[in-house]
């Protein structure tokens, strides 16, 4: 495939499950003369044969016309064999290196992945979808990469702060003080029913 070929060629943004399924869809059976939407398993939706198909040609499996290369052979062979790891490892490394530019895999930061993907995807959502294919693909692989690329993308949901609330007031105490100048003047008689509490009756009450 020719670089200006390559170049038109979008990332995989399909989960990576869904590609691996395909492979292992062509190990039980035969990698066909052309990858078409016939070739691929008839329960799968025609909007992800069409995915599978992108995902094919970026990674450098298929031609334009759906031609298998030698690289899907040689990875359809090694699936579910002691190979698997390094054959899928030389073909994300070959298909992502321009993509991947100068980044330092072992050392780069989710937003320095982010900003290289940017140049094809404006999306956010599906620039985390072809980000999420690759870091996949890489570890199936063996490959190691720097723990910051796994960092959340999203920013948190900002929290709401919360309302200080005054504790009660508490309730003034009852000023008794008329009451008991009432009471101090004879008028009452006070009977008390607790801290600072009374029970008046006139001082005059008959039976």
């Amino acid at each position: 495939m020719s670089e200006s070929e390559s170049s038109k060629m979008l990332p995989p943004y399909i989960p990576f499950d869904t590609f691996m399924g395909f492979i292992e869809f062509l190990k039980t059976s035969t990698v066909p003369s052309r990858i078409d939407k016939s070739a691929m398993p008839a329960d799968l939706a025609a909007l992800v044969r069409g995915q599978i198909q992108s995902a094919l040609r970026f990674l450098q499996l298929i031609d334009s016309v759906g031609t298998p290369a030698t690289k899907l052979r040689e990875l359809v062979a090694a699936c579910g064999t002691e190979k698997w790891k390094e054959t899928l490892a030389g073909g994300i490394s070959d298909a992502y290196c321009t993509l991947v530019g100068n980044v330092d895999l072992d050392s780069a930061t989710s937003h320095q992945l982010d900003e290289q993907f940017r140049a094809f995807y404006d999306s956010e959502q599906m620039r985390m979808k072809a980000i999420r294919f690759y870091l996949t693909a890489m570890t199936a692989a063996g490959i190691k990469f720097s723990p910051h690329l796994m960092a959340r993308r999203t920013n948190p949901a900002p929290r709401t702060r919360s309302v200080s609330r005054s504790p009660t007031a508490p309730k003034p105490a009852r000023d008794n003080s008329e009451s008991e100048t009432a009471i101090d003047q004879g008028k009452f008689i006070g009977f008390p029913i607790g801290p600072n509490r009374f029970i008046r009756v006139p001082s005059d009450l008959t039976a």
